[in-house]
């Protein structure tokens, strides 16, 4: 049984060792500011967030793009948002300020879209900030007639303390599992916090038809739709600090168990039984890391062998997600890898727990728990 330990954790070294050598550090295309640009839509659903919409439009007024529009769309709010949003919009003649005549995120969006007059959408959220140039980094895309969707990488802002460090190394493995399976032709997922697409694709897909009843997964259904519909190779990831958008970390473990609870919770919906693998395989993992306490009562070989394959786990995720944050230019100190390491298999452990639950809350909304329904490959 202490070689099969030992196996596994080599293994797993391997594996996350071959993930990180795929990474790049920079992904971003030059870019030309003197060329002419094309034009492009912005759409950002909010819902409650009036403490967020003055820090979101202070960043929206900063991104250099003449040809930009910007759509707030209000996703029936019930605090005072609207009232905010219509204060600040006026600081920024290229915002507008919508109200969805749906209910959720992908009711708002869909109703942003039919609005544009641009091809190129491009999603985030009213927590997010931006860098100046993200628009314009995302332009060369915006020329290949192959791409109809483009995936760009999300980090967190917050507080400063283990929560927020949890969560920006949680962000790079998501970051670095979703640029590597979009290089190999396998988009996996992808985040609406930075996200673009083309309206002429979202139309051909007819948009979030077939799962609009699940309020969440605006992101992801629609990279998996967009997929099937015009080829893996049409969904490209740039995942360059160039392109990078904030977000605001979770303040409290409950509300980001509860957002990661509500993300894991569509890994039936996709009636594939190979993304249902794929959603499974990372919890098993970390059943196995789990599970080698065991060897804590097997005698000083059994505590051996569990120092040793716990070394190798953190050095595992020190190479792979240290180059993804430095490549952020984001430090982060030994001491919270190792507090991560030991922390992270009991946090997917909840996380697959609580997604079944169906008490699972959005925005002051009961998001109803899926029923497994896996067809196909």
């Amino acid at each position: 049984m202490l070689s099969f330990y030992l196996l596994c954790s080599i293994v797993y070294f391997a594996l996350l060792g071959l993930l990180s050598f795929f990474w790049r550090k920079e992904r971003s295309i030059p870019v030309d500011f003197s060329t002419p640009t094309w034009p492009v839509t912005l759409l950002i659903p909010f819902r409650n967030e009036e403490k967020n919409i003055p820090i979101l439009v202070d960043s929206l007024r900063k991104i250099v793009s003449p040809e930009l529009k910007i759509f707030l769309i209000d996703d029936q709010s019930t605090d005072a948002s609207w009232e905010v949003a219509f204060k600040c919009m006026q600081q920024d003649s290229r915002i507008s300020l919508l109200s969805s005549p749906g209910e959720g995120k992908k009711d708002a969006i869909s109703y942003g879209v039919l609005q544009a007059d641009s091809e190129w959408i491009l999603t985030s959220d009213a927590d997010c900030q931006f860098s100046p140039d993200w628009v314009a980094r995302l332009q060369p895309y915006f020329e290949k007639d192959a791409a109809q969707l483009i995936a760009g990488a999300v980090q967190v802002n917050g507080k400063e303390g283990f929560l927020t460090v949890f969560q920006r190394l949680d962000w790079a493995s998501i970051a670095l599992v979703s640029q590597v399976a979009m290089d190999f032709d396998r988009p996996l997922m992808c985040s609406a916090a930075n996200l673009a697409f083309r309206k002429s694709a979202f139309e051909a897909v007819n948009g979030y038809e077939g799962n609009k009843n699940y309020l969440s997964g605006d992101d992801e259904f629609l990279l998996k739709k967009i997929a099937d519909r015009f080829g893996n190779d049409s969904c490209v990831a740039d995942f360059s600090s160039h392109n990078l958008v904030l977000t605001q970390a979770e303040n409290a473990w409950r509300d980001f168990l509860n957002q990661r609870a509500r993300w894991a919770s569509k890994w039936n919906l996709h009636n594939s039984v190979l993304h249902a693998f794929q959603a499974v395989i990372p919890f098993v993992i970390q059943l196995f890391w789990i599970a080698s306490w065991g060897l804590l009562g097997l005698g000083w070989e059994g505590v051996v062998c569990f120092f040793s394959i716990w070394t190798v786990k953190l050095l595992a995720e020190r190479l792979a997600l240290g180059k993804v944050l430095r490549s952020f230019e984001i430090p982060v100190p030994w001491f919270h890898y190792v507090m991560t390491s030991l922390v992270h298999p009991w946090y997917i452990l909840a996380v697959g727990i609580w997604s079944f639950s169906p008490r699972i809350r959005w925005k002051g909304r009961l998001i109803e728990t899926p029923k497994v329904k896996v067809e196909r490959l």
